[in-house]
C-alpha cells in the first residue's frame, strides 16, 4: 500500500480492527509498513517497531496524519533487551486502552 492511499476517507471505513490493538515487528519498511498501514486503515492501533531512527517515525506520522493510531517503538529483535522493551511498550499501550 502506498503512502498516496493512507487519507481519512478510507482509515477505519470498514473497521474490521477498530479497537484492537495490532503489533507488527519491523514495519519501519517493505512489506512490515504496508502491513501496519493496512491495520490502521482497517480502525487498528497499530504499535511497531524497526530498527531505523527515521523511518519508523516517518511511517508513525504517515498514519497520524491520515487520521490512524500509530506507535513506533525503536527496536531491533535480534537483541533481546529491545525485544522486551518493545514488548513493555505494549503493554502500557493495552493499559491505557482498557
Amino acid at each position: 500500500m502506498s503512502q498516496a492511499n493512507w487519507d481519512r476517507s478510507t482509515i477505519g471505513r470498514a473497521g474490521r480492527f477498530e479497537g484492537k490493538l495490532i503489533v507488527v515487528a519491523g514495519a519501519a519498511s517493505g512489506i512490515g509498513r504496508a502491513v501496519g498501514a493496512a491495520f490502521a486503515v482497517e480502525g487498528g492501533r497499530v504499535l511497531f517497531c524497526g530498527r531505523g531512527e527515521a523511518l519508523g517515525p516517518e511511517v508513525e506520522a504517515a498514519i497520524r496524519a491520515a487520521g490512524g493510531e500509530a506507535l513506533c517503538v525503536r527496536a531491533d529483535m535480534l537483541r533481546e533487551e529491545e525485544l522486551k522493551a518493545f514488548v513493555e511498550r505494549g503493554r502500557l499501550v493495552l493499559s491505557v486502552a482498557s
